[in-house]
């Protein structure tokens, strides 16, 4: 704690005094129990200061304590230099927003950080291999590097992951974007005006969340049925009161193709939805919806396609920014499971377009650059329905590219049903009650001080540990999974915190709470997460919770998970997702032991081949190891080009060959190799997070790091990073 604290200092004190003169700040209530704090330009204060002014105080009254710091910001230190000071004073600062120009960082070197963005950054320019992130804002652990300041967008500030800070992301505090698209018609001021106005009586509502609606486009995840089907079954752990009536839910898919389009743009505008989840392909300033369908002739499928983005034709298969600037999105919240939709440094952006229409949208969740949809999406939310802040939600997806944009600090009401009454019963005319219990104000409290105390390895209060092993053992799934992460968040592992997560996962008849124990276990390599892997991937019900076994088994790597991936390869078929990622995972595994293995299945299934079809089998897998033996070769070879062997490493990113780790970790120790092919190497091992093979590799840097090599600065920074990753320091 002292060192953080010290960090603190140091960063405040950095700041040129002018920069600190030159800040007005409007200070906060001192009563409140924690604090928030708007940070924007002169410009746009001078032009918006009532409605700001307005959004400030529908924060008080809540409770929220609410500094205002208007400045002509330089930098991106100057900014986090304000926060930190913030930070340190009390009421204790639970987030902040970023209202007009506030200085837009992108960060190099912290790719493992994202889901999925893996673009080479000494290929491509850092505009195209950059990922902007406001973790730099509300990450305090994390430490960068000042690269340079873009000469075209003069706002955008490229830095570099450093080596000396944390290795994984843990937000301080959450944050937003409210910053109007560049390229959106009509007078900026105004729009954001009508904006705040329309979050000013957002917060004043009484609305518990009991409308939701999700829409599952083409392609990736939407190509399994089963994730459709049972998303429904998530949603009302998450979601109960919109389970309440046939009009509180709606759930769409892209096979839905008659007019589809068109039934979106009805959907996306239904004024009384509180969340929209979409689930599909994205770009900055597009929503891949839906795909045309085909015709017999090439002739009409080329006309089909060309005609695609025609509002006139029933082909029409994106969402635009000039469709979205036509609507009035309906949604409290959309949340943008999808490539590109959140980036909000472009001129134009989806997420962007959705919250400044005109419409109810107040809150948008979507991603900087893009994003793998095989991961667990939506998290916690029963958060949001437990009338949480949507701020506190965001700081659980610890990914580099993942923010909200717009309010932060928007909550739905806090809501309970009444008991169930039995037949012939006059029902009440209204089933939803605000709940007057103020739960949402306790979980909010104990989030804030747990999360301290765990980030910052303090002592933990009396009564902390308690208070959530209470709410694991909690009915509601929404409080129990909350109780599992935060349970887990101030344990110091071991086999105590394991044996709680094992009996969770195999107890719980929630399918939320499994998955918040599963996540819990793999993120802490748990010493018996193979076993859990197994098991939880050949009898778990829930096709979530397979799919992300079959995946995560890829990442481990030990050999006691092969059978099962073989066997979901063969008899979980149906899931073709969890059937995919199976597939995936069974490369990284020994081909010989692999290949024994399917022997051995192939000896006892008794398939009868239809109509002259051979049974189904694993020669597709051979090309895949061709594949990766090749990538093994070349990276290894010191004959062959330097380009040539760091695409292949590159490659073992996705691919961890645990089985080869050691020979790898050589290649980056060995002072006679080329040093890029080092540096990549030296990168690359670090996505083997949870591999069996980390320890062989932390020890081969350690020794490296701790000899009498001079190496390049780069080179031991990148190696150190890998330690501290696979550490889990």
């Amino acid at each position: 704690m002292k060192r953080i604290i010290a960090f603190f200092e140091l960063m405040i004190l950095l700041l040129p005094i002018e920069a600190k003169d030159r800040v007005e700040i409007l200070k906060c209530s001192r009563n409140a129990a924690s604090s928030f704090a708007i940070f924007t330009d002169r410009t746009t204060y001078d032009s918006c200061g009532a409605a700001i002014r307005m959004y400030r105080d529908v924060l008080e009254e809540e409770g929220l304590g609410t500094y205002v710091c208007i400045a002509d910001w330089k930098s991106p230190e100057e900014v986090k230099g304000e926060i930190l000071s913030l930070y340190g004073k009390k009421p204790v600062l639970e987030g902040v927003v970023f209202i007009g120009k506030v200085p837009v960082v992108r960060v190099e070197g912290g790719q493992y950080l994202t889901t999925a963005f893996k673009m080479n950054e000494n290929k491509y320019t850092m505009r195209d291999a950059s990922v902007t992130s406001d973790r730099f804002y509300d990450d305090f652990g994390l430490r960068f590097d000042y690269v340079c300041r873009d000469s075209i967008d003069t706002d955008v500030f490229y830095y570099r992951l450093n080596c000396k800070g944390d290795q994984k992301i843990i937000c301080d505090i959450y944050s937003g974007r409210i910053l109007v698209p560049e390229d959106m018609p009509g007078d900026h001021y105004a729009i954001l005006d009508d904006y705040l106005a329309r979050v000013a009586e957002a917060h004043r509502e009484v609305n518990p969340l009991d409308h939701i609606i999700f829409y599952a486009g083409s392609g990736y995840n939407s190509d399994d049925l089963n994730i459709w089907r049972e998303k429904p079954l998530l949603f009302r752990e998450y979601y109960p009161l919109a389970f309440k009536t046939a009009s509180g839910n709606r759930f769409y898919d892209f096979r839905q193709n008659d007019n589809l389009i068109r039934k979106m743009f009805t959907e996306i505008q239904r004024p009384g939805t509180d969340v929209f989840v979409f689930s599909e392909h994205g770009d900055y300033d597009t929503q891949y919806v839906t795909e045309p369908e085909r015709h017999e002739t090439l002739r009409d499928n080329i006309a089909y396609y060309y005609h695609s983005d025609s509002i006139s034709n029933n082909s029409r298969c994106n969402i635009l920014l000039d469709d979205i600037d036509s609507l009035r999105s309906g949604a409290r919240l959309m949340v943008f499971n999808a490539c590109y939709n959140g980036s909000f440094h472009r001129k134009g952006y989806v997420a962007g377009y959705h919250i400044f229409n005109g419409g109810r949208c107040i809150a948008a969740q979507g991603n900087t650059v893009n994003v793998l949809q095989d991961k667990w999406e939506d998290q916690l939310s029963g958060m949001l329905s437990l009338g949480l802040r949507i701020g506190l939600w965001q700081k659980e997806f610890p990914y580099l590219e993942s923010h909200i944009i717009g309010d932060p600090t928007f909550r739905f009401t806090p809501a309970r049903t009444e008991p169930a009454r039995g037949y012939g019963e006059t029902a009440p005319s209204d089933l939803i009650v605000p709940d007057s219990s103020g739960l949402d104000a306790t979980l909010s409290a104990r989030l804030l001080s747990t999360g301290r105390a765990a980030k910052a390895k303090r002592r933990v209060k009396n009564g902390d540990r308690a208070f959530w092993y209470g709410c694991i053992r909690q009915s509601d799934p929404r409080i129990a999974a909350l109780g599992v992460r935060e349970y887990a968040r101030l344990s110091s592992g071991g086999d105590s915190l394991g044996t709680v997560l094992r009996h969770v996962l195999h107890c719980s008849s929630a399918v939320s709470v499994r998955l918040q124990a599963l996540n819990e276990l793999y993120d802490r390599a748990d010493t018996n997460i193979a076993g859990v892997l197994g098991y939880s991937l050949m009898n778990d019900p829930s096709e979530e919770m397979r799919r992300l076994c079959a995946r995560y088994a890829g990442f481990v790597g030990d050999t006691s998970l092969v059978m099962p991936l073989l066997e979901t390869m063969l008899y979980d078929a149906q899931s073709k997702r969890v059937a995919y990622e199976a597939a995936t995972s069974i490369q990284v595994f020994p081909r010989a032991y692999v290949d024994s293995c399917i022997r051995f299945l192939e000896s006892r299934k008794r398939f009868v081949p239809l109509e002259g079809n051979s049974p189904d089998d694993f020669s597709g897998l051979k090309d895949d190891y061709d594949y990766l033996e090749k990538c093994v070769g070349l990276a290894v070879d010191r004959s062959a080009q330097s380009e040539k062997r760091i695409n292949a490493i590159r490659t073992t990113r996705n691919y961890n060959l645990h089985y080869e780790a050691a020979r790898f970790a050589a290649v980056a120790c060995d002072a006679s190799e080329p040093v890029d092919v080092r540096l990549a190497m030296a990168e690359a091992l670090g996505w083997y997070v949870h591999s069996i093979s980390r320890k062989d590799i932390v020890d081969a840097f350690d020794a490296t790091l701790n000899g009498k090599e001079d190496m390049p600065a780069v080179l031991r920074a990148e190696m150190e990073k890998t330690v501290k990753r696979l550490s889990f320091k």
